[in-house]
């Protein structure tokens, strides 16, 4: 019974972000929002309150970021480099401690239109700590942890200066 109640919630939740704008565009709304889990750099797990006291359970991307990959793959058909995996480690690290030592979260900016190829909704991550409140992935690029992203192919990262990681120029120009 509760699996069916947590899939009707997402269910609705899902339709009125879509069907609730013409023009799908991004959502004005500001979510409540709890840390589940921080899958990567720009990717976490988090329960939404899309209602009062109705929830739903989000793999949010933050937009307008990309984070170096955290795991073993390949990219452009060769291997991720142990040094970006490292880099991605590093960054989710960081995003981990930050999100938990944060006094508050909330999203906003959900994007209906951009759901991302592995289903996760895109939109927008704030943090409030001692009453300061600030977007997740401005932080991030500040920190230089991550580097700016909005679609373009995915690219491999320049490990030969690790404290300020930056995505190759070569590759990244190229579409």
């Amino acid at each position: 019974m509760k699996t069916l109640r947590k899939r009707w919630t997402k269910s609705l939740f899902l339709f009125w972000t879509v069907s609730s704008f013409s023009l799908a565009e991004p959502t004005i709304h500001q979510f409540p929002t709890k840390l589940i889990k921080v899958i990567s750099g720009d990717t976490v797990r988090v329960l939404l309150e899309v209602y009062p006291h109705q929830y739903t359970v989000v793999d949010l991307r933050l937009y307008g970021i990309e984070a170096p990959q955290n795991q073993q793959g390949e990219k452009h058909g060769a291997p991720i480099s142990e040094c970006e995996i490292a880099l991605g480690k590093a960054a989710k690290q960081h995003v981990a401690k930050l999100l938990r030592r944060a006094d508050s979260l909330r999203v906003n900016n959900i994007d209906p239109k951009m759901l991302n190829h592995a289903g996760e909704m895109v939109g927008d991550l704030w943090f409030t700590n001692d009453g300061i409140e600030m977007s997740v992935a401005e932080y991030l690029l500040e920190q230089n942890l991550v580097a700016p992203y909005f679609g373009e192919k995915r690219s491999i990262w320049d490990c030969e200066t690790p404290d300020t990681p930056k995505k190759s120029d070569a590759i990244a120009t190229s579409t």
